[in-house]
């Protein structure tokens, strides 16, 4: 069940918005297309300003938080600061609880920056958003990727008794990212690989922060 449901507030007028939401904001739906009446769910940093920056953009768009307990209150303030909170829900955010189903989007933003997300809850969280999502459905993914090393055929000559996977920089076998460590390209590909999505975009945007766009397939 939603922890906080609004009452009718007046049309936004999205003053709570940073010009760096925005712009990530504009990238992501002018990928992921969201119709009218479209559920966003966001997860995340950023007490709930990216989701909110993406509904922003459609007056039908709703979205749903998922929170943890020390950041409810500060977002909700946040999503009402922006005049949104009419448009939006926070539910509590749980590794073991089933996230909202049938979203359009599903949008991760800044997740290595925050306190509450580890990379093995993401993991954990990760499963179920995939089956949550519909066919069609979208993964975005907006975070400050640090860059890969670059390919090095030479250095993953694993012998049979030396697996080094997670030593080998190669992009088709990506180290698993260290406690404490923001997480790359490579290292988000990695976790997100049993989920069998379509990789469709990765873009570069201000402010070093890099867009990962995947789709649920349309077909089985």
């Amino acid at each position: 069940m939603s922890i906080l449901q609004p009452l009718p507030r007046p049309p936004a007028d999205t003053q709570g918005l940073s010009d760096v939401h925005r712009e990530q904001a504009q990238a992501i739906t002018e990928i992921c297309q969201p119709p009218d009446h479209a559920l966003i769910v966001g997860v995340g940093a950023g007490h709930g300003t990216p989701m909110a920056s993406v509904i922003a953009l459609n007056p039908t768009w709703r979205g749903i938080q998922l929170e943890h307990d020390p950041d409810i209150v500060d977002t909700w303030a946040a999503l009402q600061s922006c005049g949104l909170a009419d448009r939006c829900e926070i539910r509590r955010a749980h590794v073991n609880r089933r996230p909202p189903q049938g979203a359009h989007l599903y949008l991760l933003a800044d997740v290595s920056r925050s306190e509450h997300w580890t990379r093995d809850h993401l993991i954990d969280l990760l499963d179920p958003i995939g089956e949550a999502m519909p066919p069609g459905g979208w993964l975005a993914i907006v975070d400050t990727m640090p860059p890969d090393p670059p390919p090095d055929d030479a250095s993953c000559s694993c012998g049979e008794n030396d697996p080094c996977e997670d030593r080998c920089p190669k992009f088709a076998h990506p180290r698993r990212p260290l406690p404490g460590t923001k997480w790359s390209l490579a290292d988000y590909l990695h976790m997100l690989h049993p989920m069998h999505l379509e990789l469709h975009l990765v873009k570069p945007l201000s402010h070093a922060f890099t867009l990962l766009a995947l789709r649920k397939s349309r077909h089985p």
